[in-house]
């Protein structure tokens, strides 16, 4: 038989400031993406890619050491991954072709789409009232990730609006779902 989260989470949730952490590092790397304090890509780059290391290493030990409250938890032990090797590989070779990093960037909000989605069913079975707020979130984080991997080369006018509006929800989303775990 399938146990919610929030079933579970009756038990001591370790390092339960995870999900706030990372969403508070989204949110900042959204709002200064959207403000563009950064003179040069390669900065942009190297900001992300330092980003994406500690939010995918977090995540990452954020899920293995709770994985017992989690369904599905090799899943979301996997998009912590995959967010680590995107931000090595940027890291690694910070000159690129903007249309490899649109790439890498693009997946990594696909993949952040999925897992909200995932999250929505698990609150839809709730009858939460946020359902429909989570499940929007993830149909724009998924439009704005195909966008970006589909239409790379017409839109480079539009990289850091696009980006800028992706992590703010990513960020959005991880804080909301700390604020379901502390009040459970």
């Amino acid at each position: 038989m399938q146990t919610s989260i929030f079933e579970k989470q009756e038990k001591l949730i370790s390092y339960r400031f995870a999900p706030l952490f990372i969403g508070i590092t989204l949110i900042l790397s959204g709002i200064l993406t959207l403000i563009n304090l950064f003179n040069s890509i390669e900065t942009l780059l190297l900001f992300y890619s330092i980003s994406l290391l500690i939010i995918g290493g977090y995540e990452a030990y954020y899920t293995y050491k709770n994985k017992n409250l989690f369904y599905n938890w090799n899943w979301n032990i996997s998009i912590g991954i995959i967010t680590f090797l995107i931000g090595l590989i940027i890291l690694i070779e910070p000159f690129l072709d903007i249309f490899f990093i649109t790439f890498y960037i693009s997946l990594f909000f696909i993949f952040r789409a999925v897992t909200i989605f995932s999250f929505s069913f698990e609150l839809f079975s709730k009858y939460s009232k946020s359902t429909y707020f989570v499940f929007l979130a993830g149909i724009i984080l998924f439009v704005l990730g195909t966008l970006l991997l589909l239409g790379s080369h017409s839109i480079i006018n539009y990289f850091n609006l696009l980006i800028g509006i992706s992590f703010l929800i990513t960020g959005l989303y991880n804080y909301y779902y700390y604020t379901s775990l502390k009040e459970k």
